[in-house]
């Protein structure tokens, strides 16, 4: 579909639905969060197509008060959704999940994908260390610049607001 977001990218999702490595210090079941079951769907937003891919799993960790902090880390996407290599973004995510889910501090729960840009949403125990480690990344991810913002939710509303 030229001049959509859904283009290149859901295949490259597809082939990303779940390159989540679980902590060594706890075994994954069926069910684990961190081993999700993610569902790709698209929506409307503020007046912009989002293509959304959910980790369905984490449903069962909503609102646990272990995790009261959102991170939202935007990576601008310079030449569009259709035209950015898929590799690059998936790399940034691998990045990202590899430093933010150590010893299960945070899940990823959201990715957001704009013509503009790909939102990676994480839960967190605790949102200043994870700024901090989005910032040490930004040298890791260039070309690309991560854009790390914590905000308290404790109930998880930015989650539940994209259930299908």
């Amino acid at each position: 579909m030229p001049g959509s977001i859904v283009g290149g990218v859901v295949f490259a999702w597809i082939a990303l639905a779940g390159p989540q490595s679980p902590s060594p210090a706890a075994p994954t079941s069926p069910g684990d969060p961190w081993d999700g079951r993610w569902s790709i769907s698209e929506t409307t937003r503020e007046g912009q197509r989002v293509l959304v891919r959910r980790n369905a799993t984490a449903a069962s960790l909503a609102g646990d008060p272990r995790f009261p902090e959102r991170v939202r880390i935007v990576v601008p996407l310079p030449r569009g959704a259709d035209y950015t290599a898929a590799d690059d973004v998936n790399r940034i995510e691998t990045l990202l999940i590899d430093a933010l889910e150590r010893d299960r501090r945070a899940l990823e729960v959201l990715v957001l994908t704009t013509d503009a840009k790909r939102e990676f949403v994480f839960y967190t125990a605790d949102a200043t260390r994870a700024v901090r480690v989005v910032a040490e990344l930004n040298q890791k991810a260039a070309p690309y610049e991560l854009k790390g913002e914590a905000e308290r939710d404790e109930q998880w509303q930015l989650f539940a607001s994209f259930t299908p």
